[in-house]
């Protein structure tokens, strides 16, 4: 265990995490991402691979291998949240891209452009049981956003970022089912396999999926409901509960 103090926001290694925060093209390059809050951390620990831990609170960093202790003023300019008994974070490796095994659920994520909805839809997907998540032209899974909302869901899910080409390649080798959440759709019904499309809200169904089976919900009241609320009734309809 070595915990390194840091006293100025000049410092490379501060630089490289503050980095690591905002860029996705430095996150892609080094496969690094960050996450924040000592209590998901904690939640996670079994699942990620910590390369360097950042605290205000030097007990925060014990148990760490490589750590860095900062004042409280630096962590608030730098997470711009409290220095509380929260304050933590690590950057660590992102898991690799890969299809699990065994593959019978998968939620495809069709242009979602907001981070928060698309964390909520991860983190109910893992809450659901599904083996997979499949992003295409979607915002960056690892934004510390996305990683917010899903609770670190990323990191217990398989999670693919892709194209439609090579999705379309995976479902028909494994005999998966394709449904698309569509206004227009019929009813959902429970599905042994499948994998589900959820859209952007604003934009609809992309063109590659134009020729998928449409589902939906009954909606009373509203024209419809944002991509998170209702990906989360269509994965709960196709599970069967």
């Amino acid at each position: 265990m070595s915990i390194k103090k840091i006293t100025s926001f000049q410092n490379p290694l501060i630089k490289e995490l503050f980095q690591l925060k905002t860029s996705k093209k430095l996150r892609d390059k080094q496969q690094t991402c960050i996450l924040f809050s000592k209590k998901l951390i904690n939640d996670l620990l079994p699942h990620i691979d910590v390369q360097i831990a950042l605290s205000c609170h030097e007990e925060h960093l014990k148990r760490f291998s490589h750590s860095v202790l900062i004042s409280p003023v630096m962590w608030e300019k730098f997470t711009r949240a409290p220095a509380n008994k929260d304050a933590l974070c690590v950057s660590v490796k992102m898991p690799k891209m890969q299809w699990p095994k065994t593959c019978k659920s998968v939620l495809v994520l069709d242009t979602i452009q907001d981070p928060g909805n698309m964390g909520n839809l991860i983190r109910t997907a893992a809450a659901l049981n599904f083996d997979a998540i499949y992003a295409i032209d979607s915002c960056d899974i690892f934004n510390d956003k996305t990683l917010k909302a899903s609770r670190g869901a990323n990191f217990i899910l398989s999670t693919i970022v892709g194209t439609w080409p090579s999705l379309f390649e995976v479902l028909e080798a494994e005999e998966i089912p394709l449904f698309v959440a569509d206004l227009k759709g019929n009813m959902a019904k429970k599905q042994m396999r499948f994998a589900l499309c959820v859209c952007n809200e604003g934009k609809g169904p992309s063109l590659a999926a134009k020729n998928e089976k449409r589902i939906t919900i009954p909606i009373h009241n509203v024209e419809s409901l944002n991509e998170a609320v209702a990906g989360g009734i269509l994965m709960a309809k196709l599970k069967g509960i």
